[in-house]
């Protein structure tokens, strides 16, 4: 499994991006409301893509190299 693979894993697990969620404050799979999208749009931000990056770093940190790790024993 290559790290890609991992974090598609990851993003699917319904409870595991609720954790994340909860421990970072992000929302990640969060519908927004109209006003929030339409704030977002017009100051060009990309909430999902910063999110993303963020989520990947967490997976990186508490799921990939816990896992590299289990396998080298």
């Amino acid at each position: 499994m290559t790290f890609e693979e991992c974090c598609i894993k990851c993003v699917e697990n319904e409870e595991l991006v609720n954790q994340f969620n909860r421990l970072t404050g992000c929302k990640l799979g969060v519908s927004k409301t109209p006003i929030e999208k339409i704030i977002d749009e017009s100051c060009k931000y990309n909430s999902t893509k910063e999110t993303f990056g963020i989520f990947c770093q967490f997976v990186f940190d508490h799921v990939w190299i816990p896992l590299l790790a289990k396998e080298q024993f």
